[in-house]
């Protein structure tokens, strides 16, 4: 099972990860990597995914757009959806009743019925924040399956996540100690110590 962690706009979230220690900790047993949308990062199952999730919510709260859940990077699932057939043991059948089309376009995530067509109606005019009509050849496309109402409400905001209140804003994750961003640094840092920061 993988997890898809979709950037926020303008965040370099993989670095952000690796700059922390305490997330760096959370992640030393894992290899995640870079994505076109951001991390992806694989588990050995959905209850480990969903664990793994909620161990980096802080993170999620304030870097990521949305979480989604994968078994072969070919269709993937909301956080809402993937709870229920963990914890409630839905059933997928196919076809979904219920599928989104994403469109990550520069940075952004557009949301909408995957049976509304592949992009926006150019004969429209644009408006503020509406999804671009002309594709571009770095736009991901994902198929992603979601509950009724997640399907019903689809620009229903960012970070997408179940249940849990944000964390008051603060510096750092609590424990944190955030290097300083050094742009040669290598791309992927070294692995982290056996031995994780204590966390008060």
């Amino acid at each position: 099972m993988k997890i898809l962690l979709i950037e926020r706009e303008g965040t370099d979230l993989y670095s952000t990860l690796y700059d922390s220690d305490t997330s760096r900790a959370m992640l030393r047993f894992y290899h995640p990597v870079r994505h076109p949308a951001g991390v992806e990062i694989t588990t050995a199952s959905l209850g480990s995914a969903l664990s793994l999730a909620s161990e980096l919510r802080w993170y999620i709260q304030r870097y990521v757009n949305e979480v989604l859940f994968t078994e072969e990077g070919t269709v993937y699932l909301t956080w809402s959806l993937a709870e229920s057939v963990y914890e409630r043991g839905a059933t997928l059948t196919q076809p979904w009743a219920h599928r989104l089309r994403y469109r990550i376009h520069g940075g952004k995530v557009y949301r909408s019925a995957w049976d509304l067509g592949a992009f926006g109606d150019a004969s429209l005019p644009a408006q503020e924040g509406s999804e671009p009509s002309v594709p571009s050849p770095r736009d991901q496309i994902l198929e992603v399956w979601s509950t009724a109402e997640e399907h019903e409400n689809p620009d229903r905001g960012e970070p997408m996540e179940p249940v849990g209140q944000v964390e008051p804003e603060g510096p750092g994750a609590p424990g944190d100690r955030v290097e300083e961003r050094n742009p040669q640094k290598p791309e992927k840092p070294e692995e982290p110590g056996d031995t994780p920061p204590e966390v008060p």
